[in-house]
């Protein structure tokens, strides 16, 4: 009997100055096995190892009646964290007597709501102080209760400010319901003092009647924040008014999210002011209005924007209110200071907007968009807009027509300059768009290349927050020879290549199971990420050639080839040995030696000549191709395995033999095999 003690085999691994046929010398950028790569027996008794591998704030969507925020603004009002403690400063409230009490007792600073209250005005108590007046800083906290009144005195005030330099805070409250809609056009909170603040988070706000949520008379250091979430609503046809009035300062706090609707009748903005008034959305403030009211604001109006805020007008004819003649201001003047990332959004729907006595001052905004939902002339008037950046960014006035045909009626704004838009600006159209040219500040393509692996990797850097748009060709997509004229950049627009999105500066793969060697195209713009209908802002397609490294690696099985021979004469019962290529290019394989130390069983190359001989062969079998190697005298034919991502990948090996006899006992043998292979 016949019987493997070990059979053995050297693999070794080839570099680019070994030559083998049909192979190929490697280039210095490519990626290559080690040659010097530890010998790997295969036998009966030894563990092969693989080859080892050589690898290349947000805005809070939360309810409104959450009972936390998060606060990051210095400038903040000291508000006290509201407490279910008991306190002789604190009063829990479940009955409109225990509310209009607490109202009433000037030594309570923080009101609980436990319970949904409806309260009738003429139940407040003034034994204290007269009814309705507040003399302390207070918190009203309806711990997401509802406040409702029971009221039809709709011109009458309800709380108010009863002496100067206090701090009066609602949170965590919905006032007003649809059972319930009556309020009144002194607001939640009238203040007819110096200095007073008014504090609102996480507020909701209904009434149909009295729909005005905040007044004030236009006091010395009268100012409203607003935190967190909250949306106001003021629909209905009985003595209606401003969204906020006279105070002369609104803030809207870093992060806040404000929602307002208003269509009542009477009065003439949403923002009603005197004499002057300045509304601050700090950092990633947003603030949606849509009004029927004839205007934004009346009086002198300033509105700041910090980095990253949002303010969104639109103008409707409305069901209460009826305004042929929508403006952003209604007396004086408007002036919107934008800095950096912010965006003012101005819609009409009926009737054009007047834009007259308007200014916006661009300090790298992301877009001034201004536009008509019912395909009529956006504005009616002139809108100064004013670039005060210095950024090298470029700015362009796109525009949408009236059939909605995009175009770019003012190219490459000047920092420092002014720009008059009239309707003759942007042609008539139904809407026109402020914005900066997508740029592109650096492109790398890279390979990414290890055992089954072969990737490209792109790093695009851009700013604001664009999207880069990738298309991968295995041929040039356009044929000018010029990639900036218009068919070049038509004809890689309409390609039929599904293109890579990339949201990030990371590295970010665009193409996978690559050839080694491979050249590819690859084509890149950056695509601004904010949606205005009808409008595609993009910068130009570029181009990069880019060629794919070269990789090279095999594995070989862990266990050993074994095979058994009970009997003489011929057999072909060696285990499967299988070897896989985990590089990106082929690969030529060949058994280069195979070496002898037994001295029980003499290896012969054709025939026997006595006992105790055997004729030993290699088979080894690729999808494409097959071929025995003699263990005596091994020829210098190779197989070819193709790289990872193919279904040709593999070589399988299997011995085949003859053994002459005599069956004298278990003769064991053992043989070493050395593989060379090589792209």
């Amino acid at each position: 009997m016949l019987s493997t003690a070990p059979v053995s085999a050297d693999i070794k691994t080839s570099d680019g100055s070994q030559s083998t046929p049909n192979s190929e010398s490697t280039p210095s950028s490519d990626i290559t096995k080690s040659s010097n790569e530890p010998t790997l027996a295969l036998s009966s008794s030894t563990t092969l190892k693989d080859i080892p591998s050589t690898e290349a704030s947000s805005n809070s969507n939360s309810n409104l009646n959450s009972t936390s925020q998060t606060e990051t603004t210095s400038a903040s009002p000291t508000i006290r964290a509201s407490t279910t403690e008991a306190s002789p400063n604190t009063a829990t409230v479940t009955t409109e007597s225990e509310f209009w009490s607490a109202i009433a007792n000037q030594s309570i600073t923080t009101i609980l709501l436990a319970s949904d209250i409806v309260a009738n005005p003429l139940n407040r108590v003034s034994s204290e102080s007269p009814a309705g007046s507040i003399q302390r800083n207070l918190i009203i906290d309806g711990q997401n209760h509802n406040l409702s009144y029971d009221t039809t005195a709709y011109t009458s005030q309800i709380l108010y400010a009863g002496i100067s330099g206090i701090d009066v805070t609602f949170q965590n409250l919905s006032m007003g319901s649809t059972a319930y809609p009556n309020n009144n056009y002194y607001g939640i909170f009238t203040i007819n003092q110096s200095n007073v603040s008014l504090n609102i988070r996480n507020f909701s706000y209904y009434a149909a009647n009295g729909g005005q949520p905040f007044y004030a008379n236009g006091n010395t250091g009268s100012i409203i924040n607003f935190y967190g979430a909250n949306t106001f609503n003021s629909n209905g046809s009985n003595s209606g008014g401003e969204f906020v009035e006279r105070f002369l300062t609104v803030n809207f706090k870093s992060g806040s999210n404000t929602s307002v609707y208003n269509d009542t009748p009477s009065s003439t903005a949403i923002f009603y002011s005197s004499g002057s008034m300045v509304l601050n959305l700090e950092s990633n403030a947003k603030l949606n209005i849509k009004s029927s009211k004839n205007a934004f604001s009346y009086g002198t109006t300033t509105v700041n924007l910090q980095d990253n805020s949002y303010l969104g007008y639109e103008a409707f004819y409305g069901t209460n209110y009826k305004v042929t003649s929508p403006q952003i201001t209604n007396s004086s003047t408007a002036t919107f200071n934008g800095g950096l990332n912010s965006e003012i959004d101005f819609t009409s729907n009926e009737y054009p907007l007047n834009v007259s006595s308007t200014t916006i001052n661009s300090n790298a905004m992301k877009a001034v968009y201004v536009k008509n939902n019912l395909n009529k002339v956006a504005t009616t008037s002139n809108l100064v807009l004013k670039r005060t950046d210095s950024l090298p960014s470029q700015y362009d006035l796109n525009a949408l027509s009236l059939d909605g045909i995009q175009s770019k009626p003012v190219s490459n704004i000047a920092y420092n300059s002014s720009l008059t838009i009239s309707p003759t600006t942007y042609n008539n159209g139904k809407s026109f768009l402020y914005t900066n040219q997508p740029s592109i500040n650096s492109a790398n393509f890279n390979s990414q290349v290890g055992d089954s692996l072969s990737n490209l990797n792109a790093t695009i850097s851009t700013d604001f927050d664009y999207r880069k748009n990738v298309k991968v060709s295995n041929t040039r997509l356009y044929s000018d020879g010029n990639i900036n004229s218009s068919d070049s950049q038509t004809a890689i627009n309409t390609a039929a290549i599904t293109p890579t999105v990339i949201t990030t500066n990371d590295s970010t793969p665009i193409s996978s199971d690559i050839p080694g060697g491979k050249t590819l195209y690859v084509y890149y713009n950056a695509q601004s990420g904010s949606s205005f209908a009808g409008y595609t802002i993009q910068s130009n397609w570029a181009e990069s050639v880019v060629v794919q490294s070269k990789y090279s690696s095999l594995s070989f099985p862990d266990s050993a080839i074994m095979f058994s021979q009970p009997i003489t004469g011929p057999f072909e019962m060696s285990s499967a040995y299988l070897v896989k290529n985990l590089g990106n290019v082929p690969v030529n394989i060949k058994p280069n030696a195979i070496s002898d130390t037994n001295t029980n069983v003499k290896l012969v190359e054709n025939s026997f000549s006595s006992d105790q001989q055997v004729m030993l062969s290699l088979h080894g079998v690729s999808s494409t191709s097959s071929h025995d190697w003699n263990f005596k005298n091994p020829d210098s034919t190779t197989l070819v395995i193709n790289p990872y991502f193919t279904d040709s990948n593999s070589v399988n090996y299997s011995i085949n033999g003859n053994y002459s006899g005599p069956l004298i006992g278990i003769q064991n043998v053992s043989y070493k095999i050395t593989f060379n292979w090589a792209q």
